[in-house]
């Protein structure tokens, strides 16, 4: 397949992006990097394909960059704990403006398959000296404990670059 899907959880739509240049089939990967960006690399001996494809590209998604093409602003994090228990709520600091927070998992991607990647996203209020505290969810079936991507988002569903969070 050489047409990457992005997927809107507010509309529930996915939507079709730019054609990737080499076909990404059997023994490919597709990651999402910490910054937002999509690497996707490998695969080959595909139908139409002569070789193995030994290299990657890297999709930066519609939702980094503005209208013109230049970089989107992004909110930023700082403060985020290295690891948190299920259950329990972290106080993080983020830009003004942020909307939303989400979990991302980290991945686990064989034979075109990524049998971990998960989108958490996380319910916040604003604490007294203006910090975000952020309730992680307690069922470990909807939250595997191990590691993730922290996100934030502002109102235009810019992402910040992510901050590693154990969850435990």
């Amino acid at each position: 397949m050489l047409t990457p899907e992005l997927w809107d959880p507010t509309t529930k739509v996915f939507s079709q992006l730019a054609p990737q240049a080499v076909p990404r089939t059997y023994h490919s990967v597709a990651l999402l990097l910490p910054d937002g960006r999509v690497l996707s690399g490998g695969g080959g001996l595909c139908g139409g394909c002569a070789t193995n494809h030994t290299d990657i590209e890297i999709l930066t998604p519609p939702y980094l960059l503005n209208a013109d093409g230049s970089a989107a602003t992004r909110p930023t994090l700082s403060n985020v704990p290295a690891d948190a228990q299920l259950g329990t709520s972290i106080a993080v600091k983020a830009t003004t403006g942020v909307k939303a927070f989400a979990l991302m998992r980290l991945s686990s991607n064989t034979h075109a398959v990524n049998n971990e990647q998960r989108r958490v996203p996380l319910s916040f209020t604003i604490g007294t000296a203006g910090e975000f505290i952020l309730k992680i969810p307690a069922d470990p079936g909807v939250v595997i404990p191990g590691y993730y991507m922290l996100f934030a988002l502002n109102t235009n569903g810019v992402p910040s670059v992510s901050r590693t969070l154990r969850l435990h």
